[in-house]
């Protein structure tokens, strides 16, 4: 009778053994803290319920096995940083945690894209009402600090305007990180259209 593997993380991981440890010192190590989140977002029915953002994503089957995502993770030249893991920054809107869709990268960078085309109230990211003038404020986030961009007419002004500022900045922060980056993942970023 073939051996069966228990499904321990959130009833679709697994940890099959081999190389790769778990813990250390019974502490948790980064690499395992990495895949149970990633588990955790995709599978676990209360985090979707608080984050609806995250249903519909998936992890590819290799990656069920915590072996495979540890050997993916210390094959990444920048593991040794406590780099967070991203499914969307080389392909936009994906979907699917797997070795061709994810990268490592610092949290600013992570922040930098999460809530790009995301709506905030009955406006777009970044824009609001301004009550006083009736018009549209832009503002973005720069390095933790809200930035002023500007009073617009139109919500579709407010929305170019934003755009434009969100993609100079997206630019800066990629050359600033430049060496603490993979290259596609700087491609990916001197690239981004915020939509």
């Amino acid at each position: 009778m073939p051996y069966k593997i228990e499904r321990t993380v959130c009833g679709v991981g697994f940890n099959s053994g081999g190389n790769y440890e778990t813990s250390l010192d019974k502490k948790q190590l980064k690499v395992y803290s990495l895949w149970a989140a990633m588990m955790n977002r995709c599978y676990n029915p209360i985090y979707l319920k608080q984050k609806p953002n995250y249903i519909g994503c998936t992890v590819c089957e290799e990656w069920h096995d915590f072996q495979n995502f540890a050997k993916w993770f210390y094959s990444e030249r920048f593991h040794i940083f406590k780099y967070e893991l991203d499914k969307d920054i080389l392909i936009k809107g994906n979907k699917i945690y797997s070795p061709e869709t994810c990268c490592l990268v610092p949290h600013s960078i992570n922040m930098l894209i999460t809530n790009s085309g995301s709506k905030s109230g009955d406006y777009p990211q970044g824009i609001s009402l301004h009550k006083g003038t009736g018009k549209f404020r832009v503002r973005l986030g720069v390095y933790g600090k809200i930035k002023y961009i500007g009073l617009f007419n139109s919500e579709a002004l407010a929305l170019s305007a934003y755009k434009k500022a969100k993609e100079s900045h997206i630019r800066d922060v990629a050359i600033e990180n430049k060496d603490l980056i993979e290259l596609s993942v700087f491609e990916a970023l001197m690239n981004w259209q915020v939509e």
